[in-house]
């Protein structure tokens, strides 16, 4: 079928399957061009679209990088948010004001250091933040009151899959 399209227009195999490679990569080239466009044109122009296909990849893999970034860490202070939250209507309800005021600068600080998130260059470097968020959290579980114990075991297993979400980006972006 090759040499039967080749030879319709007058050409090499090597020269048309050139062409086609140039075409699915978006060139552009009218029949009228196979058989006069020099073969040094064609692997110019495929390196160039390969170049531009590759940019665009890069930078659409930066974007989507970062709002994956941004999603996690967002989800980090919401976990944050609602186990300080859930302290304070504990406090208030047992009538203990400030009885867990040390977890909550914990938490404040483990805060700070999930919105580092967004600012990590890369997937691993993320984890690293990630896992710092989540050793902190973990160590509260000794001084929490027993029922914030089941809302701490939630979030750390959000964090746990967050990292193996990540570990899975990270392998995907790499190949």
């Amino acid at each position: 079928a090759l040499s039967q399209a080749a030879e319709a227009y007058g050409i090499s195999v090597q020269k048309y399957m050139l062409i086609q490679q140039y075409l699915q990569l978006g060139g552009t080239l009218d029949t009228s061009r196979y058989a006069s466009i020099p073969i040094r044109d064609l692997y110019t122009g495929i390196s160039a679209l390969e170049e531009q296909s590759r940019k665009q990849l890069a930078t659409q893999l930066e974007y989507q990088t970062k709002q994956l970034f941004e999603r996690i860490a967002e989800d980090i202070e919401d976990i944050i948010e609602g186990i300080d939250d859930h302290l304070e209507e504990l406090e208030e309800a047992l009538g203990l004001e400030d009885r867990w005021e040390t977890v909550e600068d914990l938490l404040d600080e483990l805060e700070d250091i999930a919105e580092r998130i967004e600012d990590a260059n890369t997937a691993s470097e993320c984890e690293q933040i990630l896992s710092l968020v989540r050793d902190g959290l973990a160590g509260l579980r000794p001084i929490l009151p027993s029922a914030l114990k089941a809302s701490l075991s939630e979030a750390l297993t959000a964090l746990d899959d967050s990292a193996l979400l990540l570990r899975d980006y990270d392998t995907t972006t790499e190949t």
